[in-house]
């Protein structure tokens, strides 16, 4: 298994392949500035069933995230983790009711975030037997639908995390007609709003060591699935409505747990996978691989961050770096106090990183610059959301620092739902959603 640790050999293959070794030399310092090169193509494993979609169709806006909206999946818009903008709150008392506009019970156990669309929050929860999927009212948390999710003999000698993974760790992804829901036994399931079934699959069991956890994503029009593990990672496009398949690309790596990130790449939109040992820029549309670096190294649970032509990749143990979305290309690599769970957020020309052992890291985005670096008391499984100027960091007790996003550390905030917490939270209308292990809070005002 590839080992890039900190001798920084670099494989960036453009196009669909080609290698070349650059820059193999010692650290020294904790940033490095890198420079890359490529080479020739190479055939690709792929299959594909559809031609090229219309340019204008996947046309992705070009502005900053905080004008999109609601919060359709994993780390909201496109996975950038950023809300838009607008007034947050700041204050809560989960326990005692203060700043809680409405607490609702879960559905079974899951680690998975909400999801916000169409005045519904969408969550999932999942045993051997099979899953269950509730739909709440954003504005009294009145529970509209429970759907029920069988899962036959798949689940029954399927080994996984049950404490900290589990059988519903993907956070569904939604649009304006659909929810779609993948599990650790390789289904995948869509619904409407209303919580009736429209299509399901089967993928496959995944073979992983503690559970599949890469969240869906669906971006105009296309339902995209990271689907790595280690007999035979595929990158798996289909049509939301009926489930046909898109295309599907083979992928030459080993188990992963991230999740996929949108960019913008050459001005089209794309997606940026983070896997053990490459990191891979794919064509929304058409699957075309852009470019792969090969760049980290063990189990990778972190997903990517994007912001102002940067993809920001890394996991612990190994290296956090500064990619350039166009090409690939290495800017900056930092190695101290990494996420192993939590995956970092952009905004404000920063990159903000929490670790599970409680230290949050500030590093300027262009240039890997460490700015300044916290120590809270407890760890970090929720990845950081920015909204409103601020960044919102939730541990795994449930409390929520707030602090500015700001290259200097300044704490504005620290808000605590009387439960723990693994799952990002939501943001959206002005509300943040957060679940809790027992109960799903909307925090805000009407």
């Amino acid at each position: 298994q590839p080992q890039p640790g900190r001798l920084l050999a670099r494989r960036i293959m453009f196009g669909t392949g080609g290698v070349l070794l650059a820059g193999a030399l010692v650290v020294a310092f904790v940033v490095l500035p890198l420079e890359a090169g490529w080479g020739p193509p190479s055939a690709e494993a792929s299959r594909t069933n559809t031609s090229p979609t219309d340019a204008a169709s996947t046309a992705v806006r070009t502005e900053t995230i905080e004008s999109l909206s609601p919060w359709p999946g994993f780390r909201g818009s496109g996975g950038s983790a950023a809300a838009a903008a607008g007034d947050w709150p700041q204050a809560w008392d989960g326990k005692g009711g203060a700043g809680v506009l409405w607490k609702a019970p879960l559905p079974l156990r899951g680690s998975n975030s909400p999801v916000v669309a169409g005045g519904k929050v969408f969550l999932s929860g999942a045993d051997r037997k099979g899953a269950e999927i509730r739909g709440y009212d954003a504005d009294d948390g009145r529970v509209l639908f429970t759907t029920a999710i069988a899962f036959g003999p798949a689940a029954t000698g399927l080994k996984l995390d049950e404490q900290n993974v589990g059988f519903a760790a993907s956070t569904m992804a939604a649009d304006e007609e659909h929810l779609v829901a993948v599990f650790a036994t390789g289904q995948v399931v869509c619904l409407d709003h209303a919580g009736t079934v429209l299509w399901r699959q089967e993928l496959g069991v995944p073979e992983l060591n503690y559970g599949y956890s890469s969240s869906p994503l669906i971006l105009n029009g296309t339902l995209y699935i990271q689907f790595d593990h280690n007999a035979g990672a595929r990158f798996i496009a289909l049509d939301p409505a009926s489930g046909e398949l898109r295309w599907e690309k083979k992928r030459d790596v080993y188990s992963s747990w991230a999740s996929p990130v949108v960019v913008v790449a050459h001005g089209r939109p794309a997606l940026v996978l983070s896997s053990n040992p490459f990191t891979m820029a794919y064509d929304a549309a058409s699957g075309e691989s852009l470019w792969s670096v090969e760049l980290l190294t063990g189990e990778i649970g972190a997903s990517p961050a994007y912001a102002d032509g940067m993809v920001f990749v890394g996991n612990d143990p190994g290296v956090m770096a500064g990619l350039r979305a166009d090409d690939g290309s290495t800017v900056w690599e930092y190695y101290d106090d990494l996420p192993s769970v939590a995956s970092p957020v952009a905004t404000a020309g920063l990159l903000m990183m929490c670790s599970s052992a409680g230290i949050v890291t500030c590093l300027d985005a262009a240039t890997g610059e460490m700015l300044w670096k916290h120590e809270f008391t407890d760890g970090f499984y929720a990845s950081p959301v920015a909204a409103g100027g601020r960044v919102y960091l939730t541990d795994r007790e449930g409390v929520t620092q707030i602090v500015r996003a700001d290259r200097n550390f300044v704490q504005v905030g620290a808000a605590s739902l009387g439960e723990p917490v693994d799952a990002t939270p939501a943001l959206a209308g002005g509300r943040i959603y957060i679940r809790g292990r027992e109960h799903l809070y909307c925090v805000g005002s009407r």
